[in-house]
């Protein structure tokens, strides 16, 4: 009886290891198209009408998704991350511009 629940705890500890692997896999690899459109309309926010925002840079983690959009006279990042670790909605911030 003293083996099964160590066994136990191994099973929950390989299972939230793969749901965490998971959730991360899907953060990096999945459609993010709705999220890039949520950026470029937060990039452009500041902006004077009618706004041209092209992607400069964009970088993707489990962590985080991080667009740079380039706008007439400067490159604005906006940055967003999930509301828990690797699940949840994306919160979108504006980030550092750059002339």
């Amino acid at each position: 009886m003293m083996r099964t629940v160590p066994r136990s705890i191994g099973r929950v500890i390989a299972l939230l290891a793969t749901a965490a692997g998971l959730a991360g896999a899907y953060n990096v690899y999945s459609d993010n198209s709705a999220l890039r459109t949520r950026a470029e309309l937060q990039a452009c926010a500041a902006a004077k009408p009618p706004c041209r925002a092209a992607i400069a840079r964009m970088a993707r983690s489990p962590f985080f998704q991080e667009f740079d959009f380039r706008l007439a006279k400067e490159t604005v990042r906006i940055r967003c991350t999930r509301s828990l670790l690797l699940v949840g909605p994306y919160d979108c911030k504006r980030g550092a511009s750059e002339p």
